[in-house]
């Protein structure tokens, strides 16, 4: 499926030399061949019905509000370590901050955020941080819709592995983030490969992934809303049993004067 003219990126906007996903946006059919072949795992571009630009907005605006209202000290009683995953103990939901060698903070909402932030430390949130919950749901809900059709498509191309049940099976884990990077130069994230089954990078502030394709590192710019790249990770490569790799990436902050945030969804599935 092409692009429409509003929906693609302008030459202007783009890092030099940064490779986008040339105009083309990948339809559930086409975009689980291409994260099902056998050639070098890359990002795809992909369009995501309902994803507003306005929710966002919201999003994004959230943290940055919240960090300006909220000390380091007193964020500390918004990361929550909930049960989900068996082979995980760690603060996965609300809000979390990274040390100095990481140096970023982020929000990731789950539907049951509000509850548990409630019943486990006695918060209420206020009125405008329901509000940018309540975007982070519609984002989260697009994307879970999203997702749920493209491992059903996968479950075509390659019968057999059962993505779009281990898609459902892990329901309560699939979690947007909304990430905020603490302003420096250089690589503000470190080459890796993400825990989820595929993410969708959907929005940064500026041009900065970067994945590498065999010995090749290759920029890629983040396309307008709704549309966003897409990607492997490790819980389907532990399905496919190595047959699909988690595609490596990393993050290079190009306007280092600037606050840097980005806002992705992880897509999980059951790996066992």
């Amino acid at each position: 499926m092409e692009l429409n003219a509003h929906d693609g990126l302008a030459q202007a906007e783009l890092w030099p030399d940064v490779l986008s996903f040339h105009g083309r946006t990948y339809d559930h059919a086409d975009a689980a061949t291409a994260i099902l072949s056998r050639e070098t795992p890359k990002p795809i571009g992909i369009r995501i019905q309902g994803l507003r630009p306005g929710d966002v907005k919201v999003a994004k605006n959230g943290l940055i509000r919240f960090n300006s209202e909220v000390s380091p000290e007193q964020q500390i009683a918004w990361a929550l370590n909930v049960p989900r995953d068996p082979e995980f103990d760690e603060e996965d939901d609300g809000i979390i901050l990274k040390d100095e060698n990481d140096r970023k903070n982020y929000l990731h909402y789950r539907p049951d955020l509000e509850k548990l932030l409630l019943a486990l430390r006695g918060i209420t949130p206020t009125r405008w941080q329901r509000e940018w919950f309540a975007a982070c749901n519609r984002i989260r809900t697009a994307c879970v819709t999203h997702l749920i059709g493209l491992a059903r498509q996968m479950d075509v191309v390659r019968p057999g592995y059962g993505f779009e049940e281990r898609v459902t099976d892990y329901s309560d884990q699939h979690v947007v983030r909304v990430l905020n990077y603490v302003p420096r130069e250089g690589i503000i994230a470190k080459p890796h490969t993400d825990r989820c089954a595929i993410t969708f990078h959907l929005a940064e502030s500026a041009p900065g992934l970067c994945a590498y394709n065999v010995y090749e590192r290759r920029p890629y710019a983040t396309p307008k809303t709704p549309c966003a790249l897409c990607f492997s990770g490790q819980q389907l490569e532990r399905v496919t049993r190595g047959a699909v790799p988690a595609v490596y990436h990393e993050v290079e902050n190009n306007t280092p004067g600037r606050m840097r945030w980005a806002l992705v969804f992880f897509g999980k599935m059951r790996p066992k």
